[in-house]
Formats: structure tokens, C-alpha cells, sequence
């Protein structure tokens, strides 16, 4: 439970979430290898939208995932099924002392997160959006997105 989450993890957890059949999608990830068994899932993300990659057609499968990254692939995956229209109400991540180091393009989505109680802080005033999630709390999160969104 302690291990620290990569990408190719967390995008097979989605995968497997969704109930869809995820074969047949094409890999346009240049790292990510085609017998892999995180290859279809990265693939099915991809094609969904819920995962854009690294930049310059890397997905960088084996890099631990940050929290602000899961809360934008939970955000992503929430929109792309409809279980949400992305909104939010307040300013959730003015609680924490280390908001301004959630990252521009992952500030939406992490106040999403926040104000649907699907991420805590790592402490009652810290968020830690840029630290590499670990399985327990992925786990965790998943549950909360699970039961918040009746899936």
C-alpha cells in the first residue's frame, strides 16, 4: 500500500473502472510498448481523452503519478462519462498553504477533487499536489470517486 502509483497504473485502474472493453485502440505512444500490459490501457485513455500523454508522443508510463495529475485524470474520466458537468463551488483549495503550488493547468481539476471530497489534504493544511500519489491513497480516492459517483 505504501508503493508509490505510476501512470501506467493508475490510467489500467480507470480502464478497468469503466467496464468498457478497452482492445483494439492504437498505441501512439512512442514508450509505450505494444505486449506491455499497461499498452491497451494507455491506449483506451488516449482515445478517450482522459490521458494526453507527457508531450511529443511520450506517455511516460513507469513515472510515478502526481495527486494534481490524478485529480486531472479523475476530472477527465468524470466529464468524459458524464458524471459530472466539472463544476464547483467556493474556493476549496484556499484551505490549504500549499495551493499555489497546484500547477496552472491542474488547478481546475484539483479543486474539483477537492470540493467533491474525493482528495484531502496530506495534512490538515497541506495538499502536497506535486507529490507522487502512493496505492493506498489512490485506493482511497478511487472509493470516495466510486461511491460520490455511484459507479
Amino acid at each position: 500500500p505504501e508503493t508509490i502509483m505510476n501512470r501506467a497504473m493508475f490510467v489500467t485502474v480507470l480502464s478497468r473502472l469503466s467496464g468498457e472493453t478497452i482492445s483494439g485502440y492504437q498505441n501512439d505512444f512512442f514508450d509505450v510498448p505494444s505486449g506491455e500490459w499497461y499498452a491497451q490501457p494507455c491506449s483506451w485513455g488516449a482515445a478517450t481523452g482522459i490521458v494526453n500523454g507527457s508531450g511529443e508522443g511520450y506517455f511516460s508510463p513507469l513515472t510515478a503519478v502526481t495527486r494534481e495529475q490524478m485529480a486531472v485524470l479523475l476530472y477527465r474520466y468524470a466529464m468524459y462519462y458524464g458524471l459530472t458537468d466539472g463544476s464547483f463551488e467556493g474556493t476549496p483549495l484556499s484551505a490549504y498553504t500549499d495551493a499555489g503550488n497546484v500547477s496552472p493547468w491542474a488547478r481546475s481539476a484539483m479543486a474539483w477533487a477537492v470540493s467533491n471530497g474525493l482528495i484531502t489534504g496530506r495534512s490538515a493544511n497541506s495538499l502536497a499536489p506535486q507529490d507522487s500519489a502512493k496505492r493506498c491513497e489512490v485506493a482511497t480516492i478511487i472509493e470516495r470517486f466510486a461511491l460520490k459517483f455511484n459507479i
